[in-house]
């Protein structure tokens, strides 16, 4: 039961950072922007490929890719600082390793500590199954 409510308290503090980092976030005159992030390699599978060019039609966003290293998007987010990213990826390029990764990067668009931008990652089953998000209202 303790266990629980550290995890709780956790939780909160987390939430409580993230919450304080994008309200505290300079306005910039890219605000508005998206950036759809992606695999090369997934951005050329075209199962997945659509889900991709929904999120760009549906938001006006831009296409960032990556090969070996995700760290290496940060010139293209930078160039574009947008002021939301969603990073697409297959089940097994979802590792707890890739989400650390992302959170790091989100923070290195700038010289400040605190997150950038607004991300989130979009995965699913399959191919499919990440449409059906990505097309949901």
């Amino acid at each position: 039961m303790m266990g629980l409510t550290k995890m709780r308290l956790l939780n909160v503090a987390v939430l409580g950072t993230v919450l304080v980092s994008v309200c505290l976030r300079p306005a910039r005159a890219t605000d508005g922007s998206y950036a759809v992030v992606i695999h090369q390699e997934t951005f050329a599978d075209p199962n997945w490929r659509p889900v991709a060019e929904t999120l760009l039609s549906r938001h006006n966003g831009k296409i960032v890719t990556w090969d070996d290293d995700i760290a290496k998007v940060l010139a293209g987010l930078r160039a574009i600082f947008p002021r939301y990213a969603c990073f697409i990826c297959t089940p097994e390029q979802a590792t707890r390793e890739f989400v650390r990764d992302v959170h790091r990067l989100t923070r290195r668009l700038d010289d400040d500590p605190y997150t950038d931008v607004i991300w989130g990652i979009l995965t699913g089953y399959d191919a499919g199954n990440a449409l059906q998000v990505a097309r949901s209202p």
